[in-house]
């Protein structure tokens, strides 16, 4: 849709730098308190990259070398050398809508009842187009990396290679973020990550974007080294649960239990479960995201918040104009029509008399020949 109805200011007050950066295919890799890093590739991969850092706060870039800065509009034209035109409005436009029908991550349900059927390679992530979902969300290339591979597989139907997001289980076997939920990848089962100790804490989680969501908080303050002691369960579905409460009751050796839960009839039924086998040591950390569903979803909801107004108000900034551009067709149209039936019935007769006088004049009609008229000559 192109069209003038946005301006520089629309754009840069609606667009988030952070959601123009992820749609040209740069990486966000790591994040300082409120300032995020991202690899921007202007030329392609197969170029130098440009570091960018986005205050997130004041939706604002700045590139050390070389040295420049600004507003989305101010990225487009020096780093991209896209021209603000109605084309790149119309884009903008898009790029907001495109990141705002992003999942939410609740929406990631982990409900593993289908298998991966085909054979799938895993290894190190080397293809950033299957973390989007992830950097929408606000967990960096750092994170994921850190806990999650990649899996690699032929599709059946058109034999080309495809890419997966892969969350590994304790069992050998993994969970595959795709679409909209979770899927099988080998065997069943819970998550254990982290050291085993005599004394310890550990941190229950029903899914593993609640757990990514809390390395992704300590790595932004820079407060991951002082977790290292820490362990991490990783429930990965009701399927597990029973297994899940297995593990805590035969290891005494944890000093506290902090349950995650989703702020749902089955979180709550699932606390108390781990409730009645360690009353003395479990801690309810749902405090940490009040008003949440997920710890998920409470993380850079502010982020999404803006994202959702940004796309309305611009949506209904263009559908305003074009409303109005369509009234003023229909107004002209009725003037037209207003100015020819007001003129007097007088006129009308005048100006018709007027153009018949005017007009092609009509040849001279010549009479027939008739002999009886003419002249008799005699002699």
């Amino acid at each position: 849709m192109d069209n003038y109805y946005l301006t520089k200011e629309d754009i840069n007050k609606n667009v988030l730098v952070s959601d123009f950066l992820i749609s040209t295919g740069s990486t966000f890799f790591g994040q300082d308190n409120n300032i995020r890093q991202f690899l921007m590739f202007p030329d392609g991969r197969d170029n130098p990259y440009l570091i960018a850092f986005v205050n997130m706060d004041r939706n604002e870039w700045v590139c050390t070398n070389p040295e420049m800065g600004g507003k989305v509009t101010d990225l487009a034209e020096k780093v991209f050398s896209l021209p603000i035109d109605a084309k790149f409005m119309a884009n903008a436009l898009r790029v907001v809508q495109i990141m705002d029908d992003m999942p939410r991550p609740s929406a990631f349900k982990l409900d593993p009842s289908d298998k991966v059927q085909v054979p799938v390679d895993v290894g190190v992530i080397d293809e950033d187009k299957i973390l989007i979902p992830l950097f929408c969300m606000g967990i960096s290339k750092k994170v994921a990396y850190d806990y999650l591979r990649q899996g690699t597989y032929k599709g059946i139907k058109d034999g080309k290679e495809h890419h997966m997001l892969l969350f590994p289980n304790s069992n050998g076997g993994y969970y595959s973020l795709a679409g909209n939920g979770w899927r099988v990848v080998g065997e069943e089962g819970i998550s254990l990550i982290g050291p085993k100790m005599d004394t310890q804490r550990l941190c229950v989680f029903d899914n593993p974007l609640d757990f990514l969501t809390l390395q992704q908080k300590r790595s932004s303050i820079g407060m991951e080294m002082f977790f290292n002691n820490d362990r991490y369960l990783i429930i990965n579905g009701d399927k597990n649960f029973e297994d899940a409460l297995g593990h805590i009751a035969t290891h005494q050796n944890y000093h506290s239990v902090c349950y995650f839960f989703p702020i749902t009839d089955k979180g709550i039924e699932n606390y108390w479960k781990i409730h009645d086998i360690c009353p003395e040591k479990i801690v309810n950390s749902s405090r940490l995201y009040t008003g949440f569903d997920t710890y998920a979803d409470s993380l850079d909801f502010d982020i999404r918040h803006r994202r959702h107004e940004g796309f309305f108000l611009m949506d209904s900034k263009v559908k305003a104009a074009e409303e109005r551009q369509k009234r003023e067709a229909q107004t002209q149209a009725a003037k037209m029509q207003t100015s020819v039936r007001d003129v007097p019935q007088t006129d009308i007769a005048k100006a018709n008399a007027v153009q018949k006088s005017v007009g092609v004049k009509k040849p001279q009609e010549v009479a027939p020949d008739d002999n009886s008229r003419k002249p008799t000559f005699r002699l």
